[in-house]
């Protein structure tokens, strides 16, 4: 038994290593990102400080080999891939990679009819809502 929890400790200190688990639904899709958040907690109170606050817009890339990409507006290198997991239910997974040894797990959910998605993060003390629409092309007709 201590043998497995030992085993059971390694795995977790190492961040879970996804590299063999699968999304159950892939994507291949691009969405509209709008992020905003703060600190979880004001502790120099009013005005805030512009690094109290947290804006950000680009493109999320689904790809259909469980990964997606973060395309900023003006960026020019392309980002590095990392995993997102979607279930058919919605339930929606983001993989923030931060070092070859841990990684980041970002709750959301994704709308059934693909249109919409949302995930959360909390990390360093600031709470993150991300979110989304999907990508449309062409030229609406507005005239009727």
């Amino acid at each position: 038994m201590l043998l497995g929890l030992l085993g059971l400790a390694a795995a977790c200190q190492e961040g879970g290593n996804s590299s063999n688990a699968s999304s159950e639904v892939k994507l291949d899709i691009d969405h509209f990102m709008a992020a905003f958040g703060g600190k979880a907690q004001f502790d120099e109170g009013f005005p805030l400080e512009e690094n109290d606050t947290y804006t950000d817009l680009a493109t999320l890339h689904f790809k259909d080999t469980g990964k997606y990409q973060l395309w900023r507006i003006g960026q020019k290198d392309p980002p590095p891939p990392n995993p997102y997991f979607l279930e058919k239910d919605g339930d929606l997974t983001i993989i923030v990679s931060q070092d070859k040894r841990s990684s980041l797990r970002w709750p959301g959910y994704y709308d059934r009819t693909g249109n919409t998605y949302f995930f959360v993060s909390r990390t360093q003390g600031f709470l993150r809502a991300f979110f989304g629409v999907r990508q449309m092309t062409g030229i609406p007709d507005v005239a009727g």
